[in-house]
């Protein structure tokens, strides 16, 4: 009852334009944008993908992953991690590929004090309340402060994030499946050079999943 009065009161409004959705209808995305919006094919016959997205990253999921980021409306996480769990649910072989800990692709420090949070951090808190798998951000550093990777080709990219992370305590991931979170996969850059870190310090499988994946590869 009290669910039903508060959604009457602050009626629901879609996390892509902010329109309010009609009331006692799904949340979180209004039917508008849901026409726009590409869900990622994360799996086929042929084969289990190990680095899934929910969206193809286009100019509607764009602006609201940059309104998220950039204009300080970190209540986004909770919307946007219901929306990767239920993508979680739908696609993940978890039979044959457990996940055993959930790591946000950490932001240097100082970047991470300028804009007040780190949202790779905040979708992993809420992607764990929701799935029940332990999250840590403790774990994997930013030890290097790199220039913007948007801007930058595939090889720069790699370049750029070449010893930009360590891990702490590597005993928590020994022999542990890892699933990085993130926002964008664009080259893979990043999870790849975070998942080497990883794998040198004993972890046995590293996964990722991230809001959006941008048509980079096609371009």
């Amino acid at each position: 009852m009290i669910d039903y009065l508060l959604e009457y009161i602050y009626p629901p409004r879609c996390i892509f334009c902010n329109q309010m959705i009609e009331f006692n209808k799904p949340r979180i995305i209004c039917q508008q944008c849901l026409k726009m919006i590409i869900p990622m094919n994360n799996k086929s016959e042929a084969e289990f993908k190990k680095d899934i997205s929910v969206f193809l990253y286009n100019e509607i999921v764009s602006h609201a992953i940059y309104k998220f980021k950039y204009g300080k409306h970190d209540e986004m996480s909770v919307d946007f991690a219901k929306l990767m769990f239920r993508c979680l649910r739908e696609t993940w072989d978890f039979e044959n590929n457990k996940i055993d800990i959930l790591i946000p692709v950490p932001m240097y420090k100082k970047k991470e004090r300028k804009r007040g949070f780190n949202q790779a951090t905040l979708l992993a808190n809420q992607l764990s309340l929701l799935s029940k798998i332990e999250t840590d951000a403790t774990i994997l550093k930013r030890i290097k402060n790199t220039q913007p990777q948007s801007g930058l080709t595939g090889p720069e990219r790699h370049e750029n994030l070449i010893d930009a992370f360590s891990v702490k305590e590597n005993k928590k991931i020994v022999d542990k499946n890892i699933m990085l979170i993130d926002d964008i996969y664009t080259t893979g850059s990043t999870i790849m050079a975070c998942s080497d870190v990883l794998l040198v310090n004993g972890a046995h499988h590293i996964f990722s999943f991230t809001l959006a994946r941008t048509d980079y590869q096609n371009k």
